[in-house]
């Protein structure tokens, strides 16, 4: 819901989210930085994008989880409630709290945290075959199957017999071996990026930001902006020293494929840029020919056909470098 929009919000994709949820019966909710005022969200005034994002909440049978005025989005000169969480009428019962945390997000909008209720709800089991206790099955199928058949099998209504019996008694064995546990939200590991040398900054962008607020003095203000910009600046030089770390220690093949995999999901275009001239490029086609213009100067496409020639191949058909 970016306040750049220029028609009134909310977005056709967000309307057609809740039409769908509505419509295949399934719980809904929506935390956005609306960049909208409105009293019932808990904001100091109302305006022209509250009123609109309020008559969709009011035709879609939704609900406000908003509580309380306590802002949301701080700066300097500003304090507002700009951030709205939504949700299906069906989960009016299972809404716990809703609140703006104390602890610093190092961003101009704050921590929301939206507690349900999901005591009665039935966690997915699943079999994790790599904890199986392999010998565990092994007894379990030699006591369940018992002493090999003796004799031919001479019908085929006797071979699907025998195979039903060992299907079921790997099942039985790998049933004991192997028993379904509750999935369960796995610990949270910290970035690969992350050290303890960052953690001082860090400290103290958040004290500063916690006197900000409260003293809310133009020193103040930009002692925090100084300790945030300074623990930015450490951070990026951390992730990108995790970055070349990581790429350095790539040794398999199967590591540098599916490290080619990920960054291939996004095929970069190529962009515009600046010629000597001081003109902007208009095309892909103009930035590639200003590339080689400026690294190969004195280069042209006759030469290029012409020595590809000279060597026996073909020049290209198309007009892509």
């Amino acid at each position: 819901m970016g306040h750049d929009q220029e028609a009134l919000p909310p977005h056709p994709l967000i309307k057609q989210l809740v039409e769908d949820s509505r419509k295949h019966k399934i719980d809904l909710i929506i935390g956005c930085d609306a960049n909208a005022h409105h009293h019932q969200w808990g904001s100091t005034d109302t305006n022209e994008r509250g009123e609109s994002i309020f008559d969709f909440i009011l035709g879609s049978n939704l609900l406000v989880g908003n509580r309380g005025t306590e802002p949301t989005f701080i700066v300097k000169n500003r304090r507002e409630v700009l951030d709205v969480t939504l949700y299906s009428e069906s989960l009016a019962d299972r809404i716990v709290r809703w609140g703006v945390l104390e602890k610093h997000s190092f961003s101009d909008h704050r921590y929301i945290e939206l507690v349900v209720n999901f005591e009665n709800f039935n966690r997915l089991t699943v079999r994790n075959p790599k904890k199986a206790n392999w010998e565990l099955y092994r007894k379990k199928l030699d006591s369940s199957l018992g002493n090999p058949p003796t004799g031919n099998v001479d019908s085929r209504a006797a071979l699907d017999a025998m195979v039903d019996t060992l299907t079921a008694a790997c099942a039985r064995a790998f049933n004991k071996a192997c028993p379904k546990i509750r999935s369960g939200k796995s610990k949270s590991k910290k970035p690969p990026w992350w050290s303890q040398t960052l953690a001082p900054f860090k400290t103290k962008a958040r004290k500063a930001f916690n006197f900000a607020r409260k003293t809310n003095s133009e020193t103040a203000w930009e002692s925090y902006k100084a300790d945030l910009r300074r623990y930015n600046k450490e951070l990026r030089k951390a992730k990108r020293n995790a970055w070349a770390e990581f790429c350095t220690n790539i040794q398999e093949t199967s590591e540098a494929s599916r490290l080619r995999k990920v960054l291939a999901t996004t095929a970069p275009n190529v962009g515009y840029i600046k010629t000597s001239e001081g003109n902007w490029t208009s095309s892909s086609k103009e930035t590639l020919e200003a590339l080689i213009e400026t690294h190969f100067p004195g280069c042209s496409r006759e030469d290029a056909t012409l020595e590809m020639q000279t060597q026996g191949n073909s020049p290209p058909t198309n007009n892509t470098y």
